[in-house]
């Protein structure tokens, strides 16, 4: 079964600094548990504006998160 990684970067004013930490931390744990997934089959970074703001969607697809099924 696929499975997808959705991650959305939403800048609050005054707290980009955060954001930006928080979304290192959950790509760098991906990078360190990298032998947990099977093989990324894709990855689309989308940008969109909700009321004049942009959202960064990072949407990853995996084979599988279970390393021992078939």
């Amino acid at each position: 079964m696929p499975v997808y990684l959705v991650e959305i970067w939403i800048p609050k004013d005054g707290k980009e600094r955060e954001c930006l930490e928080i979304s290192r931390k959950i790509l760098e744990y991906i990078k360190t548990h990298r032998d947990e997934f099977k093989e990324r089959k894709s990855h689309r970074l989308f940008r969109v504006f909700i009321g004049g703001k942009p959202w960064f969607i990072d949407i990853q697809e995996y084979e599988d998160l279970n390393p021992w099924r078939n």
